[in-house]
């Protein structure tokens, strides 16, 4: 049983209040000091104060009629700032304001905290410093103070300083990757066109030795058997003929030597093509094609 208070006593303790400790709400201070990484105490407090003031005006809006047209142009107004202050959603009404009108949702507001959302830094304490050593401007304005609120507008505005040092690293970085890229692409490209010249030499070296079945072979170097009815299954692919006519045009540009002398390509591309296409079948699979040639022509 506690003693009952003296005069004195009860004068130095008239305020304060046995029941209710502050020491209950720190924690839940501390959690969102460190999470948002808010240096100064007085911050959350300023917070704190502001979810206060504005639950205490909605409450004092919601006890006026509904048909009242003073409540109804208020509560537009209120819900307006708060969706443009990015506390509140589009979609947010005056009953939200009791409950997702919190002061985590001020942090999440903040400088630092944005950066963060849009990939500029990793850590919320990175963001800070960087802030901190000038290096952030919204808009035309550096900022140097990392509790300041970023509104929904000028989200998109937040960006690198012109003469900051992390913009140039950034910008080096970028055109590297860039230019790997374009490098391994144009590689791969050359790649591919010069697999490409070399099957479509071999095609078309076939096809020229198919139309002069008659002549002796200039360079019997090494021997090797194929059929027209091989070549025929190649030609009607959909995708060797449409590569075969895709080069139609281009094939005035090889080099003579690239053939045996007695197997230059005199005719054109479409012309060995259709005269291919349209031999009698049962004369091209009666007959097979005995050729030598030098092996690093058809690679």
């Amino acid at each position: 049983m506690v003693r009952q208070f003296k005069h004195h006593e009860q004068k130095l303790l008239k305020k304060v209040d046995f029941l209710n400790w502050k020491q209950d709400a720190n924690l839940r201070e501390i959690k969102v000091m460190r999470r948002y990484h808010i240096q100064d105490r007085e911050d959350y407090h300023k917070y704190n104060k502001l979810c206060g003031s504005i639950r205490s005006f909605a409450h004092r809006l919601s006890l006026l009629p509904a048909q009242d047209p003073f409540r109804a142009k208020m509560e537009g107004q209120l819900l307006s700032k708060l969706y443009d202050m990015g506390v509140l959603n589009s979609t947010a009404k005056l009953s939200d304001i009791e409950n997702k009108l919190t002061v985590a949702a001020f942090c999440r507001r903040r400088l630092a905290v944005i950066m963060c959302m849009s990939k500029m830094a990793e850590t919320v304490s990175a963001a800070v410093k960087f802030i901190e050593q000038g290096h952030v401007r919204v808009g035309p304005d550096t900022i140097t103070d990392p509790a300041y609120l970023v509104t929904r507008h000028m989200e998109d505005f937040v960006t690198w300083v012109d003469t900051s040092k992390l913009k140039r690293t950034i910008m080096r970085y970028n055109d590297e990757a860039s230019n790997h890229r374009t490098t391994a692409g144009a590689f791969s490209f050359v790649l591919i066109r010069f697999a490409a010249r070399r099957l479509r030499l071999a095609v078309i070296w076939t096809i020229a030795l198919a139309d002069r079945l008659d002549d002796p072979l200039p360079y019997p170097i090494s021997t090797c058997y194929t059929s027209y009815t091989t070549l025929a299954t190649l030609l009607k692919s959909n995708r060797l003929f449409a590569l075969l006519s895709t080069y139609t045009g281009c094939m005035s540009t090889l080099a003579p030597q690239r053939f045996p002398r007695r197997m230059h390509y005199r005719t054109g591309m479409s012309e060995v093509m259709q005269s291919f296409q349209t031999r009698n079948c049962h004369e091209t699979e009666r007959k097979s094609i005995r050729f030598g040639a030098d092996p690093g022509l058809l690679i």
